[in-house]
């Protein structure tokens, strides 16, 4: 019998110190994975995400998996990388069919570098995004209803399709 598993010191690159960010950036890139940039999140920080992101939203009573729930860069990076059984973040328009849309509904992303992510087709109705940082973000087919908006850094985002409807003031305009 034969096993798929191969010894993972030979297929993955040493991991960084988390005090390296130029390190992690590196290492993602081997990985294939260029728009990663921060450590690993814990094992209990993934399980936590792992069983918020089990919850099915419920818009009739206004309940989402990361309601109210403060997420940094490193949480979405995890996200995405592992979103939908790990088939990781939608790449381009072309793919959103038959895709599940990345839900940060109701998150907490006040503050968070989002700069340059791949969130097509991210659903952030109700987020709050005070202060974050999406620049450069792939924004095609993303909601935006309802988020809170002020003071956001939406310089050049990649953005077809993107759906408006913001709370808050000082809004800037792609």
């Amino acid at each position: 019998m034969t096993s798929d598993r191969t010894n993972s010191s030979e297929s993955q690159p040493q991991r960084p110190p988390n005090d390296d960010p130029a390190a992690w950036h590196a290492y993602w890139k081997v990985l294939e994975q260029p728009w990663r940039t921060e450590p690993e999140i814990a094992d209990k920080r993934k399980k936590e995400l792992a069983r918020r992101r089990a919850i099915t939203p419920d818009p009739d009573r206004d309940e989402y998996p990361f309601q109210d729930m403060s997420l940094s860069r490193g949480d979405v990076e995890w996200l995405l990388k592992t979103h939908e059984g790990g088939l990781g973040p939608l790449k381009f328009l072309g793919e959103v069919s038959g895709r599940q849309e990345f839900n940060l509904q109701g998150a907490n992303l006040s503050g968070v570098d989002l700069s340059y992510l791949p969130l097509t087709a991210t659903r952030f109705e109700g987020a709050i995004l005070t202060g974050a940082n999406l620049e450069g973000a792939e924004l095609q087919s993303a909601v935006l209803r309802d988020a809170s908006l002020m003071d956001v850094n939406l310089k050049k985002p990649i953005s077809g399709g993107l759906t408006w409807r913001v709370s808050g003031f000082g809004v800037p305009q792609p």
